[in-house]
């Protein structure tokens, strides 16, 4: 045989090889891409620096090295929220714990699955040289609030469980979020009803006096009111655990990332974001929250584990709100089944 034929057979034998291979490499790609889910994790709102956590999640890589694809939605809301996850029109969803539960009650078909912040953001905000540093220091100052719906509900509970009377305070029913905000910045109020985590530090800019919180949630007599959560479709829980487990999974991961490297986790969400302009409000509001991650009764629990406590509180609060009656089956509305152990 020739050296002429002699290659043209070489050529022949490594083009078979490289068809072989493709082939392979084709077939080993369909297979992963088969087992892989894609899902929809809806948010509660457009997303402020409190959802950094999600954006880390899916830069890292962490739910797609767990097969699982996740396309995030922007909410306009908890309501709209649980009821798409309720529907099917999306699989996971961040949501207001109490939103939720209402939801559950009302026989939507979902199950909350992990405490996100559970720890109620909450309270009056007020000037450090107010001297005001915990809810009897509010005997005799003015304060201002909506007076109405499910704040009216909670400040009235805040004041009964802390031992002020209704005339201890001087309370201004006020709608405007901003009405409240600039008499408190002119001093004409001593503090107002506000979200304390995200709000403090946007207020903080406009004046030099330091701000402080006064949450709810805190204090001798705190108002144990869970906060939102991670809901599921229990359709979900039925036929897929193993994706809710990897779900929490890459979920924790991120917040875990994020809690250590904060302002790596702000610029990948500014990144992705790009309609978020200000980094260090939004800094300061990411490491606000981190406080909330957890109240007293689950500080010694994984992160994103309900405590009973907890839940006994929240519920204890809806009836109050007239939400629920008593007796109602806790079950039903969350588990600690699927949170990570580590």
């Amino acid at each position: 045989m020739n050296n002429s034929w002699t290659k043209k057979i070489s050529m022949l034998l490594l083009l078979f090889l490289l068809i072989s291979v493709l082939g392979v490499s084709s077939m080993y790609t369909t297979e992963v891409w088969a087992e892989t889910r894609n899902i929809v994790f809806r948010l509660d709102w457009y997303p402020s620096s409190y959802h950094a956590p999600i954006f880390v999640a899916l830069e890292k890589g962490y739910w797609k090295d767990k097969g699982i694809n996740v396309e995030v939605q922007f909410g306009i809301g908890s309501t709209d929220t649980v009821k798409m996850v309720g529907i099917g029109q999306a699989d996971f969803g961040w949501a207001n714990t109490v939103v939720a539960t209402n939801a559950i009650e009302k026989g939507l078909q979902i199950k909350t699955i992990y405490g996100i912040y559970q720890k109620n953001a909450l309270g009056f905000m007020v000037f450090e040289d107010s001297g005001i540093k915990s809810a009897t220091d509010f005997r005799g100052k003015k304060i201002a609030y909506s007076g109405v719906g499910e704040e009216a509900v909670l400040f009235e509970l805040w004041r009964k469980t802390n031992g002020l009377d209704s005339t201890d305070i001087e309370k201004i029913a006020i709608g405007s979020r901003e009405v409240q905000r600039t008499m408190f910045l002119e001093g004409k109020i001593d503090g107002y009803w506000e979200t304390l985590f995200s709000n403090i530090p946007v207020l903080q800019k406009q004046t030099n006096k330091k701000i402080i919180g006064i949450l709810i949630s805190e204090g001798l007599h705190p108002i144990n009111l869970l906060l939102q959560g991670i809901v599921v479709n229990t359709k979900i829980i039925q036929e897929d655990p193993e994706l809710v487990k990897g779900f929490l999974k890459g979920f924790k991961e991120g917040f875990m990332y994020s809690i250590d490297h904060p302002e790596e986790a702000i610029d990948i969400m500014m990144h992705r974001v790009p309609e978020i302009q200000d980094r260090e409000i939004s800094l300061e509001m990411l490491k606000n929250s981190f406080n909330l991650l957890k109240t007293n009764n689950s500080e010694d629990l994984p992160i994103g584990t309900f405590a009973k406590e907890d839940w006994d509180g929240t519920i204890e609060i809806m009836v109050e709100m007239g939400n629920l009656e008593r007796g109602q089956d806790y079950d039903k509305y969350y588990t600690n089944k699927f949170i990570p152990s580590n």
